[in-house]
């Protein structure tokens, strides 16, 4: 795979990973079935671990890297208040609904970030 399409890859994983935060994990506050879980903390690890994988993928094109570390560096603190411990106490709820709403403007730029990109992958093919 030409780097382009590495990075078309990654955006998407990006993608899923926010999505499932955004409209899954944070609107839930990490309750499921009623119970605290480590839901949030554990889709956080993913986006965390495919934000800074993507960053020298990116940086080989010559993009703008400064999403993927603002999304790694947000990601890493919902890894520590999103285990099950932590939304047991109640205190985060809040924050993961404002989260929830910071997942989705990630989103959108990932998306946007991804459509300026698919002319590099497209010629890549």
């Amino acid at each position: 795979m030409s780097d382009a399409q590495t990075l078309e890859y990654q955006l998407d994983r990006i993608t899923d990973d926010l999505q499932h935060l955004e409209t899954e994990h944070l609107p839930a506050q990490g309750i499921i079935f009623g119970k605290p879980c480590d839901c949030i903390s554990k889709a956080s690890r993913s986006l965390r671990f495919h934000s800074q994988e993507t960053i020298p993928i990116a940086a080989r094109q010559g993009k703008d890297t400064r999403i993927f570390a603002d999304m790694a560096s947000w990601a890493d603190r919902l890894v520590r208040i999103g285990t099950a411990e932590e939304v047991a106490t109640g205190q985060y709820n809040d924050v993961f609904l404002k989260a929830a709403g910071e997942a989705s403007n990630f989103r959108k730029a990932v998306n946007q970030y991804a459509i300026e990109c698919k002319p590099c992958a497209a010629a890549a093919k």
